[in-house]
This record gives C-alpha cells, structure tokens and sequence, in this order.
C-alpha cells in the first residue's frame, strides 16, 4: 500500500520508531501535494496510508487529509492521538485508523469506522486481543521490531469478528513511501 508520511515531526521520541531518521522539510504547498498524490493514483494506486511521525502534528494535516480523500478510493491513518478514536469531524472519508499503543492501556473506540490497535511484538501479552474487542477494536496488528532479528512466534487465538495481522521484519520495508517533502522512495531500510 502506498503510505504517505505528512511529517516526521512527533510529541513521542520512541526509541524503536522506524521513521526516527528521517529528517526532511515537511512540505506546505498544497499544489505539491495535489500534484504528487495525482501522479501516484494515475499510476493506478487506489489506497493510500496517512502516517507520520504523528500525522495530526502536520502542518495543514486536515487540507492534505482531504486532498488525499478526494484524489483516493480508500483513505486510512495511523496515528496515535487519542482525539482520532473519539470524534469523525475530520474523517468523513477515512475507511479506517490504526491506532499506535505506544505501551498504554487502549482506551475506548468511539468512532464508527474500524479502528486496528498496532503494538510492538514484545507489548503483545495474552487476553489483549480480547480486551481490544470488548473495547470496540476491529482488530490488532503486531509489528516485529525492524532493527531486530527475533520472530514473533506466539500462538494467537482465533476471535470472530476480530482480525490479527502480524507485520514481520523488513516487509513494510519495500513499499512506495511519500516523505515530508514529497520525495518518493521504495525503499526504507537507508533510514534504519
């Protein structure tokens, strides 16, 4: 999936961040942008992710959030500020957010688009994917630490209505990435 990084700005410094090292201008011509994410779906990208950094720290995050709605099919976020789980003002078009733990205990899905919680392998500890679900998640994505070079190998549970995805090392890797400047790479691992 194409993934759009508005900002490498972040209110967190977590140590283990896949996009620490990126450090570019972040763009704030709106002609750019437009520009860019065109040339990208004429090349028959339909999807695209907003992420960051934190997305919402974004200079004109909601003007770039809704060019990419117009240009795009299907438009998703991940993010971790707390305000995306409680109020859809600004998200009449995303289809779906995953919302980065960080280590904290979730808190309550109040929106009615699907929200996907996104941990670290090691955060994962059995009952949490219930938890979630009881909470309002639609499911749980676990990501392998990309510096590292453990598995993660848990038995998971089957949930109905539920889903677990497991993003193993070196797959996000080699995705067509939009940086804040809206230099297009295929290719993360110079910035690991």
């Amino acid at each position: 999936m194409l993934k759009y990084m508005l900002t490498n700005e972040c209110n967190r410094h977590c140590s283990y961040c896949i996009t620490r090292n990126i450090h570019c201008e972040e763009t704030t011509s709106l002609s750019r942008v437009q520009k860019v994410l065109w040339k990208l779906r004429l090349q028959g990208n339909e999807e695209i992710m907003i992420t960051g950094g934190e997305p919402t720290l974004s200079k004109l995050y909601s003007l770039k959030l809704l060019t990419a709605g117009l240009i795009f099919t299907r438009v998703y976020i991940t993010t971790q500020n707390k305000k995306m789980l409680k109020e859809r003002d600004e998200m009449h078009f995303i289809d779906a957010i995953t919302f980065s733990l960080h280590g904290e205990e979730p808190i309550k899905v109040e929106v009615d688009i699907p929200v996907f919680a996104a941990i670290l392998d090691e955060q994962y500890y059995k009952g949490l994917p219930m938890k979630l679900k009881k909470l309002g998640y639609a499911g749980l994505t676990i990501n392998e630490e990309q510096r590292g070079k453990k598995t993660f190998n848990e038995l998971l549970s089957n949930i109905k209505d539920f889903s677990i995805r497991i993003n193993r090392l070196g797959k996000c890797m080699d995705e067509t990435i939009i940086l804040p400047d809206l230099k297009i790479i295929h290719d993360y691992t110079p910035y690991l």
